[in-house]
């Protein structure tokens, strides 16, 4: 099965996907709805959006560290845990969106 007919599926039950949305790094959940706002228009009532913001302005950010070629992701942890979150509080997600770091 395809997402083409799983949505039309949904679309015949009226239930919505749900779709959590992570922004790049640097970005926010409102300029990549704005970024994402002709796939919102073509997939219509299909989709329900959720955008979010990064706890930090960044997902994580790589620091090197004394060790060549190893580096230390700063903001890790506290993504990881902001992103449980969200599943907790409004969750279920169908799929996760997910542009440049936000992926």
């Amino acid at each position: 099965k395809n997402i083409i007919v799983g949505l039309l599926e949904m679309e015949q039950g009226k239930k919505k996907l749900r779709v959590l949305c992570l922004h790049g790094f640097s970005g926010s959940g409102g300029a990549l709805e704005y970024q994402m706002r002709g796939l919102k228009g073509v997939l219509g009532d299909l989709v329900e959006w959720f955008f979010v913001d990064s706890p930090q302005g960044a997902w994580w950010r790589a620091k090197d560290t004394e060790v060549e070629g190893v580096r230390n992701y700063v903001g890790w942890e506290s993504t990881r845990e902001f992103i449980i979150d969200v599943f907790k509080k409004q969750g279920p997600f169908d799929g996760v969106f997910g542009f440049s770091q936000g992926a």
